[in-house]
């Protein structure tokens, strides 16, 4: 009975965890990124392809996105452009992650209406510290 009450507890400490879509087709990014993350206590879904990527966000009803740019078939800030025009997802916070120079990251934030950007040769704290300023908003003076 123990044993079944720490699996209940468990779970439903799993879902009370904020959610975090990652959209990247690069397997080996996205296992670091969600390991990473998941350990900072967020719960990761994962998404290898950008086809999937919209229908996951819905389900998924995360805190933010992060997602690759550059994608085969559907790049990222086209799918931002898709998720700006549905209601549900509007004024969800999306960021372009990439390894993409910063001009064209720029220059695709402007054009996708993506929240903002973060370089991969970054690392993964600067995606920790955007989470948490999302989840712990600074207080006004």
């Amino acid at each position: 009975v123990k044993q079944i009450d720490a699996i209940v507890s468990f779970c439903r400490h799993d879902d009370e965890r904020p959610s975090v879509v990652l959209i990247d087709d690069d397997a080996m990014v996205l296992e670091a990124t969600r390991t990473f993350l998941s350990r900072a206590g967020y719960r990761i879904v994962s998404v290898r392809s950008p086809f999937e990527a919209t229908a996951r966000i819905v389900e998924a009803r995360p805190i933010a996105v992060f997602m690759d740019f550059r994608m085969p078939g559907l790049d990222g800030a086209t799918i931002i452009q898709f998720l700006r025009k549905d209601p549900a997802t509007r004024d969800l916070p999306v960021y372009l992650y990439s390894a993409a120079d910063a001009e064209t990251l720029r220059e695709a934030v402007r054009t996708s209406g993506a929240s903002g950007y973060i370089q991969k040769g970054d690392g993964p704290f600067h995606l920790l510290d955007r989470l948490e300023r999302l989840t712990n908003p600074p207080l006004s003076p």
